[in-house]
């Protein structure tokens, strides 16, 4: 079982756009703001992976809207509408999976945007928000009555920040040059290691390995449906590129 520790809540605004390296420009100055863009979009060769559940019935399998040609075996996962928003629910014993992920490279950014409709027991420990063996992962943690949110970009990180039941949050799991980065509904947080993963920097470009599993446990296989989340996820994107934090703030609807 493992622990964290809060340290606090950082400020997180800063460049805009996302990168394969440390080099930041300013975005020019307009008077006019630009198009939303779409969430998925699948010419875009850093966007790996990208589930919006924007449809109305959902093909089983699931195909991704990123660039990667893969699909999702649903696993008992339905399209449900949850305060104006298209959605996946995930239930217990339910989860998708993506059997072959081995065209799924270079990841150095996560997000995914859910609602948990109730915390996970001290006793079930975590639910899954999305898992790739042990090599790209986000949990759900209560450990000793206490929330937390987990990253995995290989090393993994945690901070004790973490939503109450029925509250959409914004989670973003960025690997920078090394450094460990977690966002929360738009804004860094100071983090702690993984007991054993101490002091061991994020992987510079993380390669899906065994499947990827939505909204449950993977634990190197492609479907075992334990750890499944009890409520329902919005999106779900994995990009090939460090995502600078303006761009986490925009993607949080946070007014950064």
């Amino acid at each position: 079982m493992r622990a964290a520790i809060v340290i606090g809540l950082l400020s997180a605004c800063g460049f805009s756009g996302h990168a394969t390296d440390d080099d930041a420009v300013d975005a020019p100055t307009s008077t006019d703001a630009p198009p939303a863009k779409p969430l998925c979009t699948p010419n875009d060769a850093y966007q790996k992976l990208c589930f919006s559940f924007d449809q109305p019935v959902f093909a089983d399998p699931l195909p991704n809207e990123g660039s990667v040609a893969v699909a999702a075996s649903l696993g008992g996962v339905t399209h449900d509408r949850v305060d104006g928003r298209d959605v996946a629910r995930i239930g217990a014993d339910h989860g998708m999976a993506i059997t072959d992920a081995s065209q799924i490279t270079g990841i150095l950014s996560t997000e995914i945007v859910f609602r948990a409709d109730r915390l996970p027991t001290p006793a079930e420990e975590r639910f899954a928000l999305f898992d790739n063996g042990d090599h790209i992962s986000a949990f759900l943690y209560n450990i000793g009555g206490q929330p937390q949110l987990r990253c995995e970009l290989e090393a993994i990180w945690y901070s004790k920040l973490a939503p109450a039941a029925n509250q959409w949050t914004y989670l973003a799991c960025v690997c920078d040059a090394g450094r460990k980065l977690m966002y929360i509904d738009g804004a860094v947080v100071d983090t702690v290691d993984d007991p054993d993963h101490v002091g061991e920097a994020c992987q510079a470009g993380v390669d899906a390995q065994e499947g990827v599993t939505l909204g449950q446990d993977n634990d190197g296989d492609t479907h075992t449906g334990d750890d499944a989340l009890v409520g329902v996820i919005d999106h779900v994107r994995w990009w090939s590129s460090k995502l600078f934090p303006a761009t986490v703030c925009q993607h949080a609807g946070a007014g950064c």
